[in-house]
This record gives structure tokens, sequence and C-alpha cells, in this order.
């Protein structure tokens, strides 16, 4: 990880932030791909395109937008489970539910 120039960062890598999406499309992705599987489709097919919105100051993302390509020929009942699946992974929960963040000075 890295920060942008802007923030003392050399921009040699992705800012932390940018792994909050990242994490999202992956717990999606794997989620869908396991369902695909079973029902015997082709996962190949799959693809998991997260937006990432910013909100104002303080520099955060206000919104997290997720585009879905299923495979060509799904059945209709499949693709509304399909995404119902991916508004239930652990990640988007995680995002949708209060979160609490402790920090604490572990040193002397």
């Amino acid at each position: 990880m890295d920060q942008p120039r802007d923030y003392g960062g050399g921009d040699r890598a992705p800012e932390p932030v940018a792994l909050l999406g990242a994490s999202l499309g992956g717990c999606i992705y794997s989620s869908l791909v396991a369902f695909l599987e079973r029902r015997g489709l082709r996962p190949e097919e799959t693809e998991v395109d997260v937006e990432m919105i910013k909100a104002g100051d303080p520099g955060r993302i206000g919104t997290f937008r997720v585009g879905l390509k299923l495979p060509a020929g799904m059945k209709e009942e499949w693709r509304s489970a399909a995404l119902r699946l991916a508004t239930s992974c652990s990640v988007h929960g995680t995002f949708t539910m209060p979160v609490e963040v402790e920090v604490e000075i572990l040193s002397p």
C-alpha cells in the first residue's frame, strides 16, 4: 500500500481505501463463482465491477456501486438469487451494518 504524492506517499501502489473496493468485489466474486459452479454454469463469464464514489471531507468513500455481469442464458430465478447472494457476502454485511473501530497504543 502507498499514499498519493499529495499526501506524502510515493504513489507506487494502491492507497489503503482502494483495498476496500477490492475486498467487496472479491467477496462477491468468490461467492458467485461457487454459486455458478454448483449450477453447472461457467464462472469465467462472470465479472464484478466496483466503482467507489468519494464523499466530501474527510476524504472517504460514500458509495460503492457494484455491477455484475452474469453468464448468458441464466434463468431469471438464478439471476435473482445471484443478486441476493451478492448483497449478503460478509464484506457487504460489514459495510452496511454499524461497525466499531477500536484503536489503542500498544507500546509503552
